[in-house]
């Protein structure tokens, strides 16, 4: 068998002891040797067939000895991986960066509402009402339109944050291994931690506008021009745009580092089972995982959110003085509107980002 035969052998292997009972269909098999960078004329479907036409699905053993009997199915594969061309660049950039800004202005604008009731109740300091009641709140000082307050600026920047956050994360991948499939878990974890430390580096300032749009009404801010020129004039320049970066970048490395892991293990686990899984069962899968991490990281993000804000002291003197005056329970308002907000959140985010990634055709698996 040739060097390529060998790596076709290797990597069809690897799919056949990763199904529960150790054999695949004859969709999953052609599918997988197209996954391979291999175009359905490549593809001998004729020779294939046979091995499939008392059974429904085979074992590796079998396949094994129908490809090494076959040395036309294999010169037929191993010459056309050979004039296969080299990937566009635009693959690795130009793809995940439209994927990414889509899936933001989709998943923030869909959830803006949960986003504003939970900053409220993050920066309040007395006992906050309840959802229903901050929702009344809302509706009453600034009508309809008060659930997409600071929207605009969210839009502005999740939209190019979560297209440079996965191109950094498809990008970063490819350093590691040139297909989704081979990657270990510890690297899929390294990958979205580094993509959620570059992205929030470059955005944070945004998040600050944002934060300060959400967290207050029109008599304080009438928009992004006017909080740029009062904080910017009016607490010490460029300064303040960058209260809270520490610990947004402490909570990035486990939360962005979890949930791309978690997503992509599913989807890789998904694909073992089904050569066509629906986009959105995967993105269900990744939301209930992210719920955990989102428990763990919150008590991190209230503190974020009051350093932004402009409370005075640091992320130390702010964790003591929310246990002290607020207790435990301080460090987990604004929790429950904040998952009826990222878990479908982070669904709509990674359906979108699948039905992009197909309809763009840049899926590395």
């Amino acid at each position: 068998m040739s060097s390529d035969g060998s790596k076709l052998d290797s990597e069809l292997k690897h799919l056949f002891h990763s199904a529960i009972d150790g054999s695949i269909s004859k969709e999953q098999l052609i599918q997988r040797i197209r996954d391979l960078g291999f175009t359905h004329s490549d593809v001998d479907t004729v020779l294939i067939n046979k091995i499939y036409e008392d059974t429904s699905k085979i074992s590796y053993d079998e396949w094994k000895c129908f490809f090494d009997s076959s040395n036309t199915l294999e010169r037929k594969l191993v010459s056309s991986e050979a004039e296969k061309p080299v990937e566009h660049w635009s693959s690795h950039i130009i793809k995940p960066l439209i994927a990414g800004a889509v899936v933001g202005g989709v998943s923030r604008t869909s959830t803006a509402p949960f986003e504003r009731l939970k900053i409220l109740f993050q920066i309040n300091r007395s006992n906050p009402p309840t959802i229903i009641q901050g929702l009344s709140s809302i509706y009453q000082k600034d009508g309809i339109l008060g659930f997409w307050r600071g929207n605009g600026a969210n839009v502005l920047k999740v939209a190019p944050e979560k297209a440079f956050k996965y191109t950094v994360f498809e990008t970063s991948k490819r350093l590691f291994a040139k297909r989704d499939y081979d990657l270990k878990p510890w690297q899929l974890f390294a990958c979205g931690s580094m993509s959620g430390v570059a992205t929030h580096t470059v955005m944070f300032p945004l998040d600050v506008i944002k934060t300060r749009l959400a967290g207050t009404d029109k008599s304080k801010y009438s928009g992004i021009r006017d909080v740029l020129k009062k904080v910017f004039q009016g607490e010490g320049g460029l300064k303040p745009f960058y209260r809270g970066l520490s610990v947004q970048l402490t909570i990035s490395i486990p939360h962005s580092g979890l949930n791309l892991m978690s997503y992509e293990l599913i989807k890789k686990l998904l694909y073992a089972r089904n050569e066509s899984p629906n986009p959105f069962v995967i993105s269900a899968g990744s939301a209930i995982s992210s719920t955990g991490t989102h428990l763990i990281i919150y008590p991190m993000q209230v503190i974020k959110t009051r350093m932004m804000m402009g409370t005075p002291g640091n992320m130390f003197s702010i964790f003591k003085d929310i246990l002290k005056k607020e207790g435990r329970r301080g460090f987990f308002k604004g929790f429950m509107p904040s998952i009826m907000k990222s878990t479908p959140s982070h669904a709509i985010s990674i359906g979108v980002y699948e039905i992009t990634k197909n309809y763009l055709n840049f899926d590395h698996r």
